[in-house]
């Protein structure tokens, strides 16, 4: 019994071995297989043009933006696109039926008008008349 049970542990010691080699001696002659080949390094020959057989055009359409006409309507759109604005004096939404700015100040009004069209000059917006605007 006890012979047949240090038999059994030489046995499994012998196999833990044999695949701990097994692994090593695997990993060991696969290693090289892995190991990326590089191939020579592949410069670009530059090709020059002599100065006179220089295209002009590139090919490419030049990009042209054309300049709204009516510029207030114009600010007043794109003001649209970035309300609300929230600021501690003012407040900028859109009232769509009225398609106007509602314009909400804060106490003291008379200071934070004068804070808002600053406001307004300072982003661009400074042609956008007082009729697109309601004040509350």
């Amino acid at each position: 019994m006890v012979n047949s049970r240090i038999t059994k542990i030489i046995v499994e010691v012998a196999f833990l071995l044999s695949s701990v080699f097994l692994v090593w001696f695997i990993c060991k002659n696969l290693k090289p297989l892995f190991k990326s080949r590089s191939s020579p390094a592949l410069t670009p020959t530059p090709i020059g043009l002599p100065p006179e057989k220089v295209p002009d055009f590139t090919g490419a359409v030049p990009e042209t933006r054309s300049i709204p006409k009516n510029l207030e309507q114009y600010e007043f759109d794109v003001l649209v696109n970035h309300t609300p604005v929230i600021e501690p004096e003012f407040t900028i939404t859109i009232d769509f039926v009225q398609d106007k700015l509602v314009v909400e100040l804060q106490p003291p009004k008379n200071t934070n008008r004068a804070i808002f069209d600053s406001w307004l000059k300072a982003n661009g917006y400074e042609l956008i008349t007082p009729d697109k605007i309601i004040f509350k």
